[in-house]
């Protein structure tokens, strides 16, 4: 990904089909690479912004595909070193994405109808295996100066991961793996049985929360941080210190439970709980090199998830800018908001849609330099 691409390699000459003249589309392509050889990829944009707006003015039907460059390939000598033995945890990574996906194949080749999720945490092991080695605090204990432990809501379609990695752990054998969604016939073999989803009734020792019931997790950590805050407050219990994690698909914050308790989050300031999008954008901005955009989307229509994201981002990121949404797509004409792309059902006739464009121009002045790593993910 670092090395240059030749200029041949990605010119498809002749074998464009409607290309009626390739010698002069050739003349085109090596205008460009001079352009941004002579002027750099700035000036490049500009220009494509520019044909592109100018394609629009005169009606000719036509606009770029929606597909962003690889502007965050970080070379070799820009990447710090990882917190951690990064080939120890993407060997675990790997072994534990293989032991779900044998847990629940196995399952299913004992009764065929148990059915069970494999992707769910397949696509999330990276943010998992992060959170489980870098940021979940375990209990020390209740005595004081004990930390009491962070509370963690997980996806529950992931759980097979989680079953996966507590093997590797010791926490569970091979025959409580072998009786997933079968917790009635798993005693007779000395077994524990695996519940589907999330469950402390069933599992006590194992799960914190419920979190199987689509918007039931969002809604509950929010409570549930909003409780913390009221015992320290109050001078029942010290919560500082401790955090509240919740890992979701869009499936739940689509409920509307989940999107009205946000508002709720948001007046009260829960500085505790952790939703993932603030540590992801700063996490995000480490790869993203000089002159490279990061595109924050959500699928939400509320400030305190959107404008106020962005707004934070960047005040806490001087290297960065807002791209307008004029320049950063021209193209896009049916947006609510000068700046970003905002979509709402009243409007577009459509789900809540935002996007922003962020780019990263320079480091801040009298700052440290910032350092570039390759994601974990």
């Amino acid at each position: 990904m670092n090395v240059p691409i030749a200029s041949d390699v990605l010119a498809p000459g002749a074998a464009l089909p409607m290309d009626a003249d390739p010698r002069e589309t050739q003349e085109w392509r090596e205008a460009f690479e001079a352009l941004i050889a002579s002027q750099g990829p700035e000036r490049a944009r500009f220009v494509l912004d520019e044909l592109a707006r100018l394609a629009r003015a005169r009606q000719l039907g036509w606009q770029p595909e929606l597909n962003t460059p690889a502007l965050n390939t970080i070379a070799a000598q820009d990447q710090p070193v990882f917190p951690g033995d990064l080939a120890i945890e993407e060997r675990l990574g790997s072994l534990i994405r293989w032991n779900a996906l044998a847990m629940v194949v196995r399952a299913n080749q004992a009764y065929g109808e148990l059915g069970g999720h494999i992707a769910s945490y397949a696509s999330a092991a990276d943010l998992f295996e992060v959170g489980f080695n870098h940021f979940f605090h375990a209990r020390e204990g209740l005595a004081p100066g004990q930390h009491r432990g962070d509370l963690v809501f997980f996806q529950p379609h992931s759980a097979p991961g989680v079953y996966a990695r507590a093997f590797l752990e010791g926490r569970l054998s091979e025959q409580d793996l072998l009786h997933f969604r079968q917790e009635l016939a798993a005693p007779g073999v000395g077994a524990r049985g695996l519940c589907s989803y999330p469950h402390p009734y069933l599992m006590p020792d194992f799960w914190q929360f419920p979190t199987g019931s689509m918007g039931i997790g969002p809604i509950s950590s929010i409570y549930h941080a909003r409780f913390m805050h009221f015992l320290t407050d109050r001078g029942l219990l010290d919560c500082g210190g401790r955090k509240v994690w919740g890992v979701f698909g869009d499936g739940e914050m689509d409920e509307p439970e989940s999107m009205s308790a946000l508002t709720l989050a948001a007046r009260e300031g829960l500085d505790n709980l952790v939703s993932l999008q603030a540590r992801i954008l700063t996490s995000a901005a480490r790869l993203v090199k000089p002159g490279g955009r990061l595109v924050y989307a959500t699928c939400s229509m509320l400030p305190e998830e959107n404008e106020e994201q962005v707004a934070a981002f960047l005040a806490a990121h001087p290297a960065f800018r807002a791209v307008p949404l004029h320049e950063a797509a021209p193209l896009l004409t049916n947006s609510t908001h000068p700046d970003y792309l905002s979509l709402t059902p009243a409007r577009n006739d459509t789900d809540g849609f935002f996007a922003a464009v962020m780019q990263r121009e320079a480091e801040a002045q009298g700052g440290a330099a910032h350092s570039h790593s390759r994601s974990a993910f």
